[in-house]
């Protein structure tokens, strides 16, 4: 367990750009009432639910790893305590979520793609191991990409809320 545990965290980190430094925490800011910090402790206390075997697939649309009995919360249900400032809920499709490694890696979901689907997820557990104690990092996925390795992040540091 704990080889393939290592092989998954290795793997990963062939897929962003650079080693990102370990997060524990992650910002929410910009348009919003007021800025979040999100913690491990934040994200462990929401229910997770079972998604069994994720596969990461590169730019090749080539299996690079797959990690095993994943469990996630949603990225919407982490959210709920922030605020998005916004004149009416219409322009709310017009936001996007900008969100950033520890290393400076950038992935976007629109407000839509999170909000409203449900297949955004943070991970909290892999191969029956919770997050925080496995020396991984806040890590984010969407369930609905075909070359997931794209906006499979590991290190999530910051998510900036911007109307486009």
């Amino acid at each position: 367990m704990k080889h393939l545990l290592f092989l998954f965290i290795s793997t990963i980190g062939l897929i962003a750009t650079g080693q990102a430094p370990l997060t524990h925490q992650f910002d929410v800011k910009g348009a919003v009432e007021k800025e979040v910090t999100i913690t491990l402790a934040d994200i462990s206390a929401l229910s997770p639910v079972l998604l069994g075997d994720l596969d990461i697939i590169n730019h090749s649309g080539q299996t690079v790893n797959t990690a095993r009995q994943v469990k996630g919360v949603l990225l919407r249900d982490v959210l709920r305590s922030v605020s998005i400032t916004s004149p009416s809920d219409r322009e709310l499709s017009c936001y996007y979520l900008l969100c950033t490694a520890s290393d400076g890696y950038t992935v976007t979901f629109s407000w839509n793609e999170v909000f409203n689907s449900t297949d955004v997820y943070v991970v909290v557990e892999v191969d029956g191991v919770p997050l925080g104690q496995y020396p991984k990092s806040i890590q984010l996925f969407d369930r609905r990409d075909i070359q997931s390795g794209r906006r499979f992040m590991r290190g999530l540091s910051t998510i900036e809320i911007k109307k486009g």
